[in-house]
């Protein structure tokens, strides 16, 4: 069972079980730790029996690449708990809710900002590497990020090859 849930509107229980997995997943990254990251707008999960198998969050925002404005998905914290891996949970919720980027929010551009090893299970999806400079905010200055940026334009959306991204805010 998909659920979709704006953030914001998100039980005290749930929002901090989201957290717990999240620190779980990413939070021994020193990267990770380094950085202040946007505040998601939007949370998809997976459930089997009851049980959390797999979710993601969806930052919305106004990119540019090359100084063109783009409505932006910023896919995020995409996690499976360890007992759940291999069974293509991720996958799946990430196909399954594609609509929901494209159709009824009208997004042009998916952007990941993405770790070397999971290159493979987003290109499998359909993402694509960019070699462009990402840039992005932080509370003291602007940085350029240091790992890969993916993309995934919306269909019927002219993709390009940038050289350049900002993400005109704090990452995802």
């Amino acid at each position: 069972m998909i659920e979709r849930l704006a953030y914001a509107d998100l039980n005290p229980a749930l929002r901090s079980e989201l957290l717990a997995a999240v620190q779980a997943e990413f939070g021994h990254i020193a990267v990770v730790q380094a950085i202040d990251w946007a505040t998601p707008d939007w949370v998809f999960i997976w459930r089997e029996a009851g049980q959390l198998t797999s979710f993601y969050q969806l930052v919305e925002r106004t990119v540019l690449l090359d100084g063109r404005p783009y409505r932006t998905g910023g896919l995020h914290n995409v996690i499976t708990p360890s007992a759940y891996r291999g069974r293509g949970f991720s996958s799946r919720l990430i196909r399954e809710t594609e609509s929901f980027w494209w159709q009824e929010r009208q997004l042009e551009l998916g952007l990941l900002l993405c770790a070397n090893a999971l290159l493979p299970f987003y290109e499998r999806l359909g993402w694509q590497r960019t070699d462009a400079a990402t840039y992005f905010e932080q509370p003291t200055s602007r940085q350029r990020w240091s790992v890969n940026t993916m993309l995934r334009f919306a269909p019927g959306v002219l993709p390009v090859l940038p050289q350049e991204i900002s993400l005109e805010g704090l990452p995802w």
